[in-house]
Order: C-alpha cells, then sequence, then structure tokens
C-alpha cells in the first residue's frame, strides 16, 4: 500500500477523533459480512464502514479495503511507548477520545539567506550525540530564503506536554524483526528525519511560545517527536522512535532563522524558501 495513501486515512480519522471502532452500527439486512468484517467479527462502526468507503472509491478492491482497516486498526491502538509510557492510555485511539489531537498542523517558519549545513550542523551537533556512528549524509549546499512551509502529520497532548507526531511508512525488511530500535535510528539518519523532527520542533515550540506566553515552560511542557514506523508495530521496538527537545537546538535555530527587519522577507512577494522535506535526501 502507499504510504501516502494510509497518510490520507490516518489524517482523516484524526479530525474524526480516531474513533474507528466506536459505537459499533446494527448489521444491514444482508446474509454476507461487509468488506473488512469476516464471519463471526463485530460488525463495522459507523466510521469504519466509512473508511471502507475511502477505499473502494480511491481504487482498492475489497481484499485491499480489509486490510487498510486492518491495519488501521492495530496503527490506533500502539502504545507510542519512550517517555510516554507502556500505558494503554497512550494510543491515538485514546488520545483522539480526549481531543488532544491537532492534524496537519500547518506552519510558517520566515527565512533569510541560512545556508542548509548550518542546519546540518547544528543538528548533527544536537540530535543524537551519543550514536556518532549513525550514518546521516550531508544537506545539500543551498541558502535558504523565504517563507518555509510545513505541515506536521499530528500535534497531540499527553499528561501536560506536547508533542509532535509524524508517520513513516518506510518498509527496512521483510518481517517484523527487522524493526528494531538500532533500525529506526538507521532510517531517522539515512532520510535525515532527525533535520524534519528539529524544524518541527522549532514550530510547536513557537506556537505554544506565542499561545502560553509568559506561562510557557518548554522544559515541562515541550515532550518531543514521535516517529510512528507504520511496518513495524509488532517489530521489538514496537515502530516508535522518541526523539526528546534538545533546548539548545532550538535556541541555536531560532538565533539562525532569526530575521533581521531589514532583511525579512516580503511574504507577498518572496517565493517560498522550501519545505522542510525539500532540502532532505531522498525519503
Amino acid at each position: 500500500l502507499a504510504g501516502n495513501f494510509l497518510h490520507d486515512q490516518l489524517e482523516w480519522l484524526a479530525g474524526e477523533g480516531f474513533a474507528l471502532d466506536d459505537a459499533p452500527q446494527a448489521a444491514p439486512d444482508r446474509a454476507d459480512p461487509p468488506p473488512g468484517a469476516a464471519s463471526g467479527d463485530p460488525t463495522p462502526s459507523a466510521l469504519a464502514r466509512r473508511l471502507l468507503a475511502r477505499c473502494e472509491r480511491a481504487g482498492r478492491g475489497d481484499a485491499q479495503a480489509a486490510a487498510v482497516l486492518a491495519w488501521l486498526r492495530r496503527v490506533l491502538v500502539q502504545p507510542l511507548a519512550g517517555p510516554l509510557g507502556q500505558g494503554p492510555d497512550t494510543t491515538l485511539t485514546v488520545l483522539g477520545q480526549r481531543g488532544a489531537v491537532l492534524a496537519e498542523m500547518e506552519f510558517w517558519l520566515p527565512v533569510a539567506h541560512l545556508d542548509a549545513p548550518q542546519v546540518d550542523a547544528l543538528c548533527r551537533q544536537h540530535l543524537w550525540p551519543g550514536r556518532p556512528a549513525l550514518e546521516r549524509p550531508a544537506l545539500g549546499a543551498r541558502t535558504l530564503h523565504g517563507l518555509m512551509m510545513g505541515f506536521a502529520d499530528l500535534v497531540f497532548e499527553h499528561e501536560g506536554r506536547w508533542w509532535v507526531l509524524d508517520y513513516k511508512s518506510n518498509q527496512l525488511g521483510s518481517g517484523p524483526a527487522a524493526y528494531t530500535d538500532d533500525a529506526l535510528a538507521a532510517a531517522m539518519g539515512q532520510h535525515r528525519y532527525d533535520v524534519q523532527a528539529a524544524l518541527y520542533l522549532l514550530a510547536l515550540h513557537r506556537l505554544l511560545r506565542q499561545r502560553l506566553g509568559a506561562a510557557y515552560r518548554p522544559q515541562a511542557q515541550l515532550g518531543g517527536a514521535v516517529y510512528l514506523f507504520l511496518r513495524g508495530l509488532d517489530g521489538p521496538s514496537g515502530g516508535v522512535c522518541v526523539l526528546p527537545p534538545s533546548l539548545p537546538l532550538l535556541e541555536a535555530l531560532e538565533r539562525a532563522f532569526d530575521v533581521p527587519p531589514a532583511s525579512s522577507p516580503d511574504p507577498l512577494a518572496a517565493a517560498p524558501a522550501a519545505a522542510p522535506d525539500t532540502f532532505l535526501p531522498d525519503r
């Protein structure tokens, strides 16, 4: 299944509170179970039926639609481990029920004549300093100027901390055993998702500071970045890779992105600098 298709369905489900199996509906008057429900399975909820219909409209047959429904059901009950803990209250389903999620957070970062290698060096210095052997291809030598626009897959709140989450559909091996902590870290480095995470956290950091004002305490309220590898849910890592925030990195990025008034790009005239992904290595 294409990664973009799964992302689209997860974005849509976030808008529905991830309530994929809430309030199952009465079975229709038909002899055969609907797509996605085997004999003896509970009748799909109204939202599950809508998901199946979305799959069918996208050209997915009954078998693929059923596979998508089963897969996403599994995604939504996966504990987002790491600093969030292992309890059932750390699943997307529970977070959605609490109304603690925001899908596709849009952000704009003004930037003036910032060299991408400078961002690269900062991320290498502050993210995963304990993994000096982690392979991280150099960012391309380009200068960023204008407005950097991006969308974070999901922002959520848990126990007073705010997190950014990104879904990844990378295939790291032939089975769940391939999705170890080291394999996830290697994929993060190879595709420079560390840089992506840093920019997402910078955007979230600025948003929280704007919304909370003087009450904002990043040490206590900024959680970090969660990368959920959708094909690794049954692997040793649970498909979850967490990057805690580095406040020195965010402070350094703030200085790097600080646009003096005289050089501030005109949002009506300047072309977008780039999306956060465009200067990263091939995904």
